[in-house]
């Protein structure tokens, strides 16, 4: 019988590329629905924030109370409510996406089952949750009473001439940073160096976000937010917040923007709004069953409630800081409610017995089905047999090569290496869709490193279409300075052949399941796999 030797398969470590004779080689190269809003969402990126309590109010999920660590903050669906049953399974995978708190952009489908005679629940839910752990809407939404696109104004209170001075600027987008908006008072807090809802920073606190308009960059006027018209300047198109009010029906959105993470983040800085300090809390949403015994959140269909949905919320407030007493969710039972009962996304893939393999993820785990090793890849490996008969490894450019365990998480936009000496092998891969994910490059700080990394989509990506982010969050593609930042050359592993295929600018295509080399330069940067039209359109 063929098989392997131990020591390969202990380590895929002689498969890396030689730094040394790749950057060589690179010489030689050519180089809608309106969302009803929460009768308690009054204005801003908190809630309650306003004239009336504060244009400083950040708003805390129930339960805090200025102790730092994990905040377990408890859902429950309200005994005997309407389609009980099918609500469970989208309440749960709102949590996870919450609790994941994964930045991401091109989060807009437009391919619901049911077509636009749906609406998702789901999506609704992760709306209306944030309102229950403090986020209002970024724009101005229905309770400013303003009505079609004016609603998509950056959220603000009116100035000292009563009224809101709102006008497009130069490029026409409302909700951008060029907005002429006279002595409104910003509620958005903003990216300091970029005003940028689609980037993120690596430390979120009040040094880092503000409010103030006198400190935006150069050139802009006041805060962007980020609407779906708003992504395109921002090289983001089809993406949009989850907490802008206005979804449509037949339209899938579900995975948080860098904007979303950002607002719950700089609440978790805590009291002393720093990041790092004993105050801070990290979010854990904990779903709690059908229940009405210990619960913060209760969620339920309620047609004496609302009109669609909304989160009501009771509170309290001490200074700058407001603690929620409680937090309710309804829904209006009389809409064609879409509820999102299983995995959307499922793939296969075949391992080839003796041969290892650049791998990655082609659907979005710890959603609704776990991400550990032993549950993607156990039930068609034995999990008794990992570390003889299969084995993963990670690489980290930092230290380099890292035999994975049983128990360990896999991550979506992350190359791994993987063998087996088991023939007729099919790995199924199940869980949601993905969104554009910016997988970070290098380990932070130092140039020139190699990153395993992989295409988190089911469709294929041309690989002179991926973009890199640059440290102040600007995106570059091979049209412009993306060849500052990384090479432009990516490695995919052939095991039949045991040698490496090159992705050029000319020829290279990242299919499902594929991993691939990337060697960066900048210190700090992170690579974007930008979504295929095929995936966002195909269920």
């Amino acid at each position: 019988m063929d098989i392997l030797t131990h020591k390969e398969l202990t380590s895929p470590v002689e498969k890396t590329p030689n730094p040394g004779t790749l950057a060589a080689s690179t010489l030689c190269l050519t180089l809608a629905l309106a969302l009803a809003c929460s009768n308690n969402a009054l204005a801003g990126a908190f809630v309650f924030a306003g004239s009336a309590n504060g244009e400083n109010l950040i708003s805390h999920p129930r339960g805090y109370t200025g102790t730092g660590g994990q905040l377990d903050v408890n859902v429950c669906i309200v005994p005997n409510t309407p389609n009980i049953s099918s609500m469970e399974q989208p309440v749960k995978n709102a949590i996870a996406y919450w609790n994941k708190r994964q930045p991401t952009s091109s989060n807009l489908r437009n391919h619901l089952p049911g077509g636009t005679s749906n609406i998702d629940f789901e999506s609704i839910f992760v709306h209306e949750l944030g309102h229950c752990v403090g986020l209002a809407h970024p724009n101005f939404a229905t309770e400013s009473q303003k009505t079609g696109n004016d609603r998509n104004y950056t959220k603000s209170t009116k100035g000292d001439n009563f009224d809101y001075d709102i006008a497009p600027g130069a490029d026409g987008v409302i909700g951008s940073g060029d907005d002429l908006r006279g002595d409104d008072k910003n509620l958005h807090w903003f990216r300091l160096d970029n005003n940028n809802p689609f980037s993120i920073a690596s430390i979120i606190d009040t040094n880092t976000y503000v409010r103030d308009v006198s400190q935006l960059p150069n050139g802009d006027l006041f805060a962007a937010n980020g609407d779906r018209t708003v992504s395109t300047l921002f090289s983001a198109p089809n993406s949009e917040a989850i907490m802008q009010q206005g979804a449509f029906s037949g339209e899938i959105q579900r995975t948080l923007l860098h904007d979303d993470v950002a607002t719950i983040r700089l609440a978790m800085s805590g009291i002393d709004e720093t990041a790092n300090t004993s105050d801070d809390y990290t979010l854990n949403l904990v779903y709690a069953g059908i229940s009405d015994q210990n619960c913060d959140i209760n969620v339920s269909f309620n047609d004496a409630k609302t009109g669609f949905a909304t989160c009501r919320t009771s509170a309290s407030s001490s200074g700058n800081h407001l603690f929620p007493t409680s937090t309710n969710v309804y829904f209006h039972p009389d809409f064609n409610w879409h509820f999102n009962n299983a995995p959307q996304c499922s793939q296969s893939t075949n391992l080839i017995a003796g041969e290892w393999r650049m791998i990655s993820m082609p659907c979005q785990l710890d959603i609704s089905t776990p991400n550990t090793v032993e549950a993607v890849f156990g039930d068609d490996l034995t999990p008794a047999d990992y570390e003889t008969r299969w084995v993963l490894y990670e690489y980290l450019p930092a230290s380099g090569y890292r035999k994975l365990e049983l128990t360990d998480p896999l991550k979506e936009g992350v190359g791994y290496w993987v063998t087996t000496l088991d023939s007729d092998i099919t790995v199924d891969v199940e869980g949601e869709y993905n969104s554009n994910i910016d997988h970070p490059l290098g380990d932070g700080t130092s140039t020139g490193e190699w990153n395993l990394v992989g295409t988190p989509f089911r469709f294929d990506t041309t690989w002179a279409d991926v973009q890199v982010i640059d440290t102040d969050g600007s995106v570059t593609t091979f049209n412009d300075t993306a060849t500052e930042l990384i090479n432009d050359t990516a490695w995919h592993w052939n095991g039949s052949t045991g040698s490496y295929e090159t992705l050029t600018l000319t020829s290279g295509t990242l299919s499902a399941f594929d991993g691939v080399w990337v060697y960066s330069k900048k210190a700090g940067t992170a690579l974007r796999v930008p979504m295929p039209e095929a995936e966002r359109t195909t269920q």
